[in-house]
């Protein structure tokens, strides 16, 4: 009788279990398991640190704007280096994981080595400004602004303002390299246009006094600045001490604040090129407005248009993922390939059919 008892008993926990079982495969069932691979630790944790913030208003924001899009976010850490990042991409392809965000154009490369074979194909979309990650690798998305679209600006605004004679100041990462090749094949196309580039380590705040000197001997009409530099306000006050009085354009990059121009007295014309998420003020039902007062709301001041495009990764999975819930999750590659634009923190992004996104840049005469 006791055996009889004990059998039945075990015969009904093990239904219960599958019972379970089954209720654990149908909640899971259509979502996206997104593994964000940042610098928690090391040396480069304070430059992901805000990403984390940012990813975290994002997670709110999509619910409210996505009810029905399924994903599910795991932060995994990079640890500055390949090798975390290659025990981080094991451990998320364990888990199921299906689309994969980056902080730094490194983690984005160490991610696409291990991931680019993948079978079933996953997708993978990196805060990378770097030439070297792509796309149109299918499923891959760069998640900045396309230095062409930026170049095409900024030629736009030497056309406007009838300046031939240039300097680049730019520092020394992928996307301000592949800027310049950009800007350098816009001089190529037109006789008129003079440019000549200087180079500087990011890592350093470099005496720009002798170039600043040798510029205005030699006539330069404007001075166009972009990249990395350790300390912007540190380069227009030598700008003002040898008394620049030509153009300066600022890149979308260097984010460069009208304060510290004004702080300087620099009298020339000052141009800003920015995405819509770098302006000062925007509309206030648009979604880059609330974003940005959300995140005001939590953390006390404004999001960094730098960090934003983690953000906007999750806000593009949802627009990709919203409306094919029972799909299978690595169909997420295949629906993100018809979304064409969203709207997301960094405001309103196109996606063309090769997968290159194109946020909208603008440039603006600031004084």
């Amino acid at each position: 009788m006791l055996k009889k008892t004990f059998f039945a008993m075990l015969a009904a926990l093990l239904l219960l279990n599958g019972l379970a079982c089954k209720k654990n495969e149908g909640a899971n069932q259509g979502k996206v398991g997104v593994a964000a691979i940042l610098n928690l630790t090391g040396p480069a944790a304070r430059f992901d640190a805000v990403k984390q913030q940012t990813l975290t208003i994002a997670q709110e924001r999509v619910k409210a704007l996505y009810p029905n899009a399924q994903i599910q976010l795991d932060l995994l850490d990079a640890g500055g280096g390949p090798e975390a990042t290659t025990v981080a991409v094991r451990q998320a392809l364990q888990k199921g994981a299906s689309c994969f965000l980056s902080g730094t154009s490194p983690t984005a490369l160490a991610i696409a080595a291990q991931v680019r074979d993948h079978n079933p194909a996953v997708a993978q979309m990196a805060n990378a400004a770097n030439p070297d990650f792509g796309p149109p690798r299918p499923g891959e998305y760069r998640l900045w602004p396309d230095w062409k679209q930026e170049a095409e600006i900024i030629a736009g605004i030497l056309r406007e303002a009838n300046l031939t004679k240039i300097l680049l100041i730019h520092s020394a990462d992928p996307y301000s390299e592949a800027l310049t090749k950009a800007l350098n094949e816009q001089a190529q196309a037109s006789s008129a246009l003079a440019l000549n580039d200087l180079q500087y380590d990011p890592a350093s705040t470099p005496d720009f006094r002798p170039a600043l000197l040798r510029a205005k001997q030699d006539q330069v009409q404007a001075l166009v600045i972009f990249g990395l530099p350790p300390g912007i306000r540190a380069l227009m006050a030598q700008m003002a001490e040898v008394n620049w009085d030509q153009t300066l354009i600022g890149g979308v990059n260097i984010n460069l604040a009208v304060a510290d121009f004004d702080a300087t007295g620099l009298k020339g014309p000052l141009w800003l090129v920015q995405t819509e998420a770098m302006q000062d003020s925007l509309p206030q039902d648009s979604e880059a407005q609330l974003f940005r007062s959300a995140y005001l709301a939590k953390y006390n001041e404004k999001p960094p248009f730098h960090a934003l495009y983690l953000a906007d990764a999750l806000y593009f999975l949802a627009a990709g993922s919203a409306g094919n819930a029972e799909a299978p999750a690595p169909a997420i590659v295949e629906h993100l390939g018809r979304v064409r634009n969203f709207e997301s923190a960094s405001g309103r992004i196109e996606v063309d059919e090769n997968g290159v996104l194109r946020f909208v840049m603008r440039a603006r005469k600031a004084r």
